[in-house]
């Protein structure tokens, strides 16, 4: 079974003009924002919550990130991780990837 969720780590009305401008909420089944946990990115609390919400463990989630700090949150939290909007990995970063594509366009067509 495949969840769909968005975890922004940002204010709720900033999602909510988001997600009603480009017609989102019928695409999430959970939406985490900054009020809801304690620690942002890099720690993995967010996707835990979240995980925790859709009833399936942080090891069964995909995650797609475009920022270092939420890799890092994705590895700490024991899902996979595909990044997006990177050509490289900085060096010195202790990160797992499954895949890094330049944008969600260059990805192959099973994520669209």
């Amino acid at each position: 079974m495949i969840y769909y969720f968005e975890s922004l780590f940002s204010w709720p009305s900033r999602i909510e003009y988001i997600f009603k401008l480009h017609q989102l909420h019928q695409y999430f089944e959970q939406v985490i924002c900054r009020d809801d946990v304690e620690h942002g990115k890099p720690n993995p609390e967010g996707f835990i919550l979240c995980a925790r919400r859709l009833g399936v463990a942080p090891s069964d989630c995909l995650i797609f990130e475009d920022s270092i700090s939420g890799i890092l949150a994705a590895n700490r939290s024991g899902a996979k991780c595909i990044g997006i909007g990177m050509s490289e990995i900085p060096e010195g970063e202790s990160i797992t990837v499954y895949a890094v594509y330049e944008d969600y366009t260059k990805m192959p067509a099973m994520f669209k």
